[in-house]
């Protein structure tokens, strides 16, 4: 009874670990958006992996654009949006890129190059902003934004005879 316990407990707790990350490219410079926005000729043509949660996409002729606010982004590649905004950037994608899967508020992570800065309006003002070419975009799992709290896993043994119970909780 005991060994059927504890695999099923090595079941859920392996279920219950699986990281996604966002693949980062060999060689990216780790610089935010608003530094290159300052020196756009330093970091013309660098590689780049950048993140952050999609304002709006525009798709066009020859594949689709994504305005984003940049944030840091963690050791798997995701947007940390505790953090403070790093400006914004311009993802431009070679491929079509469906505007309600990639719809405003959902988080990104890209890697590519530097291809200079664009101009636009953000209110009445007018910004520039790096454009990043993308070689990959990684769109994250939308937050499950449930009432409950998350699962609880429950794990009796006993002493004094044979049972043992295992239980998960909502």
């Amino acid at each position: 009874m005991i060994k059927i316990l504890l695999l099923a407990l090595a079941a859920v707790s392996l279920t219950a670990c699986t990281t996604i990350e966002a693949p980062r490219p060999a060689g990216a410079l780790r610089v935010a958006p608003r530094a290159v926005t300052a020196e756009p000729d330093r970091y013309l043509g660098s590689l780049v992996q950048w993140g952050g949660k999609i304002i709006a996409t525009y798709n066009r002729a020859r594949g689709s654009e994504l305005e984003v606010l940049a944030y840091p982004l963690d050791r798997h590649g995701k947007p940390r949006t505790d953090a403070q905004p790093e400006g914004r950037f311009l993802l431009v994608s070679r491929a079509f890129l469906d505007p309600l899967e990639y719809a405003s508020g959902r988080l990104v992570t890209a890697s590519g190059r530097v291809r200079g800065l664009v101009e636009a309006r953000v209110g009445a003002a007018r910004h520039a902003y790096p454009r990043l070419d993308a070689d990959s975009a990684f769109l994250w799992p939308r937050q499950e934004t449930s009432l409950s709290p998350r699962p609880t896993i429950h794990l009796g043994i006993g002493s004094g005879g044979a049972w043992g119970g295992i239980g998960i909780g909502f």
